[in-house]
């Protein structure tokens, strides 16, 4: 069987005056230029907007309005990734970004999907990967774990993970909100709880 490779994108923050699309292009030509090459989408895809709460920080560098944004990761990134099975699951439910853009009327991680076949994991849910041999891989996936630092990337991921039971604990615990450059994150960080040591992954 022909080993998986698994991407874990997160923090692109498309609309952001700073968002580097022509990489992110190259990212997904990656991706589709390989059926065994599949991705986690870890969160902050979109630049979103947040009404003013964060107008200096955020809404201020938004080149698109929302509903622009949200369109156009659809159509340039979800959509032919999504076609062509690639997407694991988007993690949804965190307070950030396209969070902000979430009322009583509106699930912006739905409305993100549209009707595209992506698995949405609540923010701190597990993935299972079932492997065509039997084997399963159970990985706790989040945008931003609690309890983070900002000189430590896995604190948080860490604290659940050796706080959970071990007959409870997943097999790995990947992150996004890891903001390696302003314009994507370019790596994650997988904490192996079994190993105890992190996995860098470039």
């Amino acid at each position: 069987m022909k080993h998986k490779q698994v991407i874990v994108i997160s923090d692109w923050h498309l609309g952001s005056s700073v968002a580097d699309t022509k990489r992110m292009d190259e990212i997904r030509d990656y991706i589709l230029s390989d059926p065994s090459i599949l991705v986690i989408f870890a969160g902050d895809e979109i630049e979103g907007w947040s009404g003013g709460k964060h107008s200096q920080s955020i809404d201020s560098k938004a080149d698109l309005d929302a509903a622009e944004q949200i369109r156009l990761m659809r159509r340039r990134y979800f959509a032919p990734l999504a076609e062509a099975g690639r997407i694991l699951g988007m993690v949804s439910d965190y307070w950030a970004h396209p969070g902000w853009l979430a009322d009583k009327t509106l699930n912006v991680w739905e409305h993100m999907i549209g009707d595209l076949d992506i698995k949405l994991i609540q923010n701190g849910g597990h993935l299972v990967m079932r492997f065509p041999n039997g084997y399963e891989e159970v990985t706790k996936v989040w945008h931003n774990p609690p309890r983070g630092s900002n000189f430590d990337e896995v604190a948080g991921q860490r604290n659940v993970m050796l706080s959970t039971s071990e007959s409870s604990r997943p097999d790995g615990s990947v992150a996004g909100h890891i903001h390696c450059m302003p314009e994507l994150s370019t790596r994650f960080f997988m904490f192996l709880p079994e190993r105890k040591k992190v996995q860098i992954l470039s």
